[in-house]
């Protein structure tokens, strides 16, 4: 059975720096979806739900890796922080390299799935969502972890 993957958004009022720095400052992210015959809906997103993502079998995150991608220190960082970084995780994504106490194999995931998510942004204005969602499985892992997690005769390694 395959289990999906659901963003929860929320329909947003307000646009502009000032109001996306408020929305970030309440754990939120601004976003915008779009799709084939309908018009743009500027939303919400929870950075938690993001998270979610990103630690699911289609990420590979660990919670270690995902805490460290949010507050660790610069890898160029000298001495003791004054205090834990706050990253936006998808900036933090971006930058991984550069961040310390993350390990190889979060490292190995994170290779993965930066470029893979900014395939995925890139075509986000471009094409309808039924287009963006065979691409998603076609371009990542999926589909064997869907046979994995089914029976569907993949061994575990």
């Amino acid at each position: 059975m395959i289990k999906d993957l659901t963003l929860d958004a929320s329909p947003r009022d307000g646009m502009g720096k000032g109001f996306a720095r408020r929305l970030r400052m309440q754990g939120l992210i601004p976003a915008a979806v779009y799709g084939e015959g309908i018009d743009p809906v500027a939303v919400s997103v929870n950075a938690k739900a993001l998270a979610a993502i990103l630690r699911s079998p289609l990420g590979g995150i660990s919670d270690n890796g995902l805490f460290a991608l949010r507050c660790a220190p610069w890898v160029d960082e000298e001495g003791e922080p004054a205090r834990l970084h706050r990253r936006n995780l998808l900036s933090a994504l971006r930058r991984h390299r550069d961040i310390k106490f993350i390990d190889q194999q979060d490292r190995a995931a994170l290779d993965r799935l930066a470029p893979w998510l900014e395939a995925m942004i890139a075509r986000r204005n471009r094409y309808g969502i039924a287009d963006l969602l065979r691409y998603a499985v076609s371009s990542s892992e999926f589909l064997a972890i869907i046979a994995r997690g089914s029976g569907g005769g993949l061994p575990n390694t």
